[in-house]
């Protein structure tokens, strides 16, 4: 009788995370463990992957808890599929916390996993009133001071801010009236990658229409 291998699962699980099935990919994730098939980082990157599609922040810091138990250590990507979990719910605070934690195990955090640091403060300042508040404010400096970080001469190669990374800040800048703000970093931008995008290019136009 044939028995079905990791690699099989882990099909299963992808198909589910891809149609956006969270629990049906949690079933099967659990079948595995109980026909005593290890998890992996593969699993791992699948199963918190698609719990951070659907903003389920708890559901994947439980699954990293089980990789822990498992001592299946979670590599790069599964803790960003965590990060990106907190960054869906605006849960900056949350997202610091994982992205401090993969720094002291000694992970390297890429790109993917700053920019979704970069989103969590973004959104947790457009909550309700707080967008044009004090909070709004907090949180716009906390995604710039994400970003310095991500330009400092200490960042590895791999975590530097793409086009998605500076789009999303000056949005977030266009979308508070903060000329020049997005006007400032728009041209940090152009300086970093050597262009800009049209979705940054509208914000800028979108923050100087707020202000007029």
């Amino acid at each position: 009788q044939l028995q079905p291998c990791a690699a099989s699962y882990t099909a299963v699980l992808d198909a589910c995370a891809r149609a956006g099935d969270g629990h049906r990919a949690e079933k099967w994730a659990l079948a595995m463990i109980r026909d005593g098939i290890r998890l992996d980082r593969v699993t791992g990157t699948v199963l918190l992957g698609a719990w951070a599609k659907l903003a389920e922040v708890g559901r994947a810091e439980a699954w990293m808890k089980r990789f822990w138990a498992a001592e299946v250590p979670p590599d790069t990507r599964v803790y960003t599929a965590v990060v990106s979990a907190c960054s869906a719910v605006g849960d900056a605070d949350r997202a610091e916390s994982w992205l401090a934690i993969m720094g002291r195990l000694g992970l390297e955090a890429d790109v993917v996993t700053h920019t979704s640091l970069v989103q969590a403060h973004l959104r947790q300042g457009s909550r309700g009133a707080g967008k044009f508040g004090t909070q709004g404010a907090s949180s716009t400096r906390a995604a710039e001071a994400a970003v310095e970080r991500m330009l400092s001469p200490a960042s590895s190669e791999g975590a530097r801010p793409n086009a998605l990374t500076f789009g999303l800040l000056i949005g977030g800048l266009g979308a508070r009236g903060d000329v020049a703000g997005a006007e400032r970093w728009y041209a940090r931008m152009r300086h970093n990658l050597g262009a800009g995008d049209i979705v940054a290019h509208n914000a800028v136009i979108s923050a100087c229409a707020k202000a007029s």
